[in-house]
């Protein structure tokens, strides 16, 4: 999806505030109320997140692979002795 083939969904004088908040997720309270009254804006941003989203999706994955491994090999262990009363204890 190309930047160009979404603006033509936002009116000119908003591209510069569009790019601006698909960029850093800042924008001005009039940004804002253009966002909340115009439908082809919405449908412009959720399709700009939808593909931000997709992209990240491997790097999603993998982070998760990874976290998932780091979570087996630092899990915390125990160990159970039989404490001279015969009731086991876990340490």
């Amino acid at each position: 999806m190309l930047l160009s083939d979404v603006l033509t969904q936002i009116r000119i004088e908003w591209h510069l505030a569009f790019v601006k908040f698909v960029e850093t997720g800042e924008a001005s309270v009039e940004f804002l109320a253009y966002v909340d009254a115009d439908e082809r804006c919405q449908d412009a941003l959720e399709r700009i997140f939808k593909a931000h989203a997709e992209a990240a999706r491997p790097y999603v994955v993998e982070i998760n692979h990874r976290s998932s491994q780091l979570r087996l090999v630092s899990a915390p262990r125990t160990k159970t002795t039989i404490a001279r009363n015969g009731k086991s204890r876990d340490r």
